[in-house]
Protein backbone atom coordinates (compact mmCIF):
# COMPACT_ATOMS: atom_id res chain seq x y z
CA UNK A 1 0.00 0.00 0.00
CA UNK A 2 2.77 2.32 0.45
CA UNK A 3 3.82 2.55 -3.18
CA UNK A 4 0.46 4.77 -3.60
CA UNK A 5 1.69 7.34 -1.10
CA UNK A 6 4.01 8.51 -4.19
CA UNK A 7 1.43 8.14 -6.80
CA UNK A 8 -1.27 10.48 -4.90
CA UNK A 9 1.20 12.85 -4.32
CA UNK A 10 2.40 13.20 -7.47
CA UNK A 11 -1.31 13.38 -8.89
CA UNK A 12 -2.03 16.10 -6.26
CA UNK A 13 1.15 18.58 -7.30
CA UNK A 14 -0.32 18.31 -10.86
CA UNK A 15 -1.83 21.34 -10.61
CA UNK A 16 -5.53 22.63 -10.50
CA UNK A 17 -8.67 20.87 -10.90
CA UNK A 18 -9.26 21.13 -14.52
CA UNK A 19 -12.86 21.65 -13.91
CA UNK A 20 -12.11 24.41 -11.71
CA UNK A 21 -13.41 25.62 -8.68
CA UNK A 22 -17.02 24.53 -7.38
CA UNK A 23 -18.51 28.58 -8.43
CA UNK A 24 -16.90 28.04 -11.52
CA UNK A 25 -18.41 31.28 -14.01
CA UNK A 26 -18.95 29.63 -16.71
CA UNK A 27 -17.14 31.03 -20.32
CA UNK A 28 -20.08 32.79 -21.53
CA UNK A 29 -20.99 34.71 -18.58
CA UNK A 30 -17.36 35.13 -17.73
CA UNK A 31 -16.88 36.51 -21.27
CA UNK A 32 -20.22 38.65 -21.20
CA UNK A 33 -18.70 39.87 -17.58
CA UNK A 34 -15.25 41.06 -19.56
CA UNK A 35 -16.92 42.64 -22.38
CA UNK A 36 -18.90 45.05 -20.27
CA UNK A 37 -15.66 45.42 -17.72
CA UNK A 38 -13.58 46.76 -21.20
CA UNK A 39 -16.66 48.80 -21.48
CA UNK A 40 -16.22 50.50 -18.32
CA UNK A 41 -12.54 50.32 -18.95
CA UNK A 42 -12.78 52.74 -22.52
CA UNK A 43 -15.22 54.95 -20.85
CA UNK A 44 -13.05 55.60 -17.94
CA UNK A 45 -10.11 56.23 -19.69
CA UNK A 46 -11.53 58.27 -22.35
CA UNK A 47 -13.27 60.38 -19.56
CA UNK A 48 -16.80 59.92 -20.31
CA UNK A 49 -16.73 58.91 -16.39
CA UNK A 50 -16.15 61.96 -14.27
CA UNK A 51 -14.49 59.73 -11.93
CA UNK A 52 -11.30 58.62 -13.60
CA UNK A 53 -9.65 56.30 -11.28
CA UNK A 54 -10.77 53.34 -8.78
CA UNK A 55 -12.63 55.32 -6.71
CA UNK A 56 -16.00 54.96 -5.32
CA UNK A 57 -18.04 55.65 -8.41
CA UNK A 58 -15.74 53.50 -10.62
CA UNK A 59 -15.79 50.79 -8.15
CA UNK A 60 -19.97 51.27 -7.91
CA UNK A 61 -20.02 50.32 -11.90
CA UNK A 62 -17.57 46.89 -11.14
CA UNK A 63 -19.78 46.35 -8.41
CA UNK A 64 -23.07 46.56 -10.23
CA UNK A 65 -21.64 44.94 -12.97
CA UNK A 66 -20.80 41.46 -11.04
CA UNK A 67 -24.23 41.96 -8.72
CA UNK A 68 -26.15 42.31 -12.11
CA UNK A 69 -24.28 38.68 -13.41
CA UNK A 70 -25.34 37.13 -9.65
CA UNK A 71 -21.83 36.54 -8.95
CA UNK A 72 -19.61 37.85 -6.42
CA UNK A 73 -16.22 39.38 -6.56
CA UNK A 74 -14.47 36.54 -4.95
CA UNK A 75 -15.91 34.05 -7.78
CA UNK A 76 -14.97 36.30 -10.74
CA UNK A 77 -11.74 36.18 -8.89
CA UNK A 78 -11.43 32.11 -8.31
CA UNK A 79 -12.92 32.32 -11.97
CA UNK A 80 -10.61 34.51 -13.26
CA UNK A 81 -7.52 32.62 -12.02
CA UNK A 82 -9.39 29.12 -13.42
CA UNK A 83 -9.20 30.75 -16.64
CA UNK A 84 -5.93 32.02 -16.44
CA UNK A 85 -4.43 28.78 -15.76
CA UNK A 86 -4.73 28.28 -19.26
CA UNK A 87 -3.46 30.85 -21.42
CA UNK A 88 -4.75 29.16 -24.84
CA UNK A 89 -7.94 29.37 -22.82
CA UNK A 90 -7.85 33.11 -21.85
CA UNK A 91 -6.51 34.04 -25.26
CA UNK A 92 -9.80 32.23 -26.97
CA UNK A 93 -12.16 34.07 -24.25
CA UNK A 94 -10.66 37.61 -24.92
CA UNK A 95 -10.47 37.11 -28.69
CA UNK A 96 -14.12 36.80 -27.96
CA UNK A 97 -14.63 39.71 -26.46
CA UNK A 98 -13.31 41.59 -28.52
CA UNK A 99 -15.58 40.04 -31.35
CA UNK A 100 -18.39 41.17 -29.43
CA UNK A 101 -16.96 44.37 -28.72
CA UNK A 102 -16.25 44.96 -32.53
CA UNK A 103 -19.82 43.73 -33.12
CA UNK A 104 -21.62 46.18 -30.12
CA UNK A 105 -19.63 49.00 -32.63
CA UNK A 106 -20.29 48.27 -35.23
CA UNK A 107 -24.16 48.05 -34.61
CA UNK A 108 -23.62 51.07 -32.84
CA UNK A 109 -22.90 53.00 -36.48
Amino acid sequence: MKWHWPLLLLLAACGEDPSGPPDLIDRATFTAILVEAQVIEAEVERGLVLDSSRTPVTEARYDELITRFGVSKEQFRSSFDHYASDPELLKAIYEDVVVELSRQKDGAN
